[in-house]
């Protein structure tokens, strides 16, 4: 009990079911998991300053030079910490690394970035905007807005589709799928197949999951997929 003695919020009961987090009263202070004696309750991430993540991944330069590597900035979503996003990107080009950046492509600035990145890992959820502000809060308007941009700038792009069942694995989407990327002028694709892999980090928020017990998508339907794709001039591979 010492956990909920700590919470100044009260947010954290014990019961039968063991420890209960009420997530919308959470202040997120750690004060819990700092009392926590067993420590069942920890913080997850690493606090840096942009010095401190750079020397850090400089430790690694001479494997990233010799095997034409670098950094790889994902998430979660880097875009929603711009600032230090622009601070490392711009600390990065000056250390000469080489930085590849996974986004949904979801900002207003996200032009901001693209002189300081040379290889885009480009989310495309869903090829229409209501199915996908159903499911994620918004539409994909600013989103292809954007990976047309950075395809106009240069830089090479690489979009990634994760394919969920009932969501975006339907044949019928995959035309829609193939027109938007060659409007956009993207040339690759990564057909990423669904997992359950995120249903443990749900429960450990106290949160539901919606595709729990939903089984794995058959390989044998994404190769056709694939198959598709490459039909319609993308170069596209399962996983990535």
């Amino acid at each position: 009990g010492a956990c909920a003695a700590a919470c100044s919020n009260g947010s954290i009961t014990i019961g039968e079911n063991g420890v209960v987090i009420n997530r919308e009263t959470c202040g997120a202070c750690l004060a819990c998991a700092n009392a926590c004696p067993a420590h069942a309750l920890s913080a997850e991430g690493t606090v840096y300053t942009t010095d401190e993540l750079l020397t850090t991944v400089l430790r690694d330069k001479h494997y990233f030079d010799t095997s034409g590597g670098g950094v790889t900035l994902s998430g979660g979503e880097p875009l929603a910490q711009h600032e230090f996003l622009m601070e490392f990107l711009a600390a990065a080009k000056r250390a000469r690394l080489h930085v590849t950046l996974e986004t949904c492509g979801y900002s207003e600035r996200f032009a901001e970035v693209l002189p300081y990145v040379d290889l885009l890992y480009f989310d495309v959820k869903h090829p229409d905007s209501a199915a996908h502000r159903e499911k994620t809060g918004a539409g994909n308007e600013l989103i292809l807005a954007n990976l047309a941009c950075a395809v106009r700038a240069g830089v090479p792009t690489v979009a990634r589709i994760p394919v969920i069942p009932g969501f975006n694995d339907g044949k019928g989407l995959w035309p829609a799928y193939t027109a938007l990327l060659k409007e956009a002028g993207v040339s690759a694709a990564h057909l990423l197949p669904f997992h359950q892999l995120g249903q443990e980090k749900y429960r450990g928020h106290g949160l539901a999951y919606a595709y729990d017990g939903v089984p794995p998508l058959q390989k044998e339907a994404l190769d056709k997929m694939k198959e598709y794709f490459e039909n319609a001039g993308i170069a596209a591979q399962i996983g990535g």
